[in-house]
């Protein structure tokens, strides 16, 4: 991980062991807003819409 993130976000080594480790593991583990849960009331919603 240290690797890939002095490689994709051009940090320094120092910059990786500065920054706070759970906040970077919650980024990197978060989904893209097309495969988060969507709310059935707003999903129902939607089919309304379309029908």
């Amino acid at each position: 991980m240290k690797k890939q993130a002095v490689m994709y976000f051009h940090w320094s080594m120092q910059d990786f062991d500065d920054a706070d480790y759970f906040e970077m593991l919650e980024m990197m583990s978060a989904k893209d807003k097309k495969d988060r849960p969507i709310d059935p009331a707003i999903m129902w919603k939607q089919y309304q819409e379309k029908g």
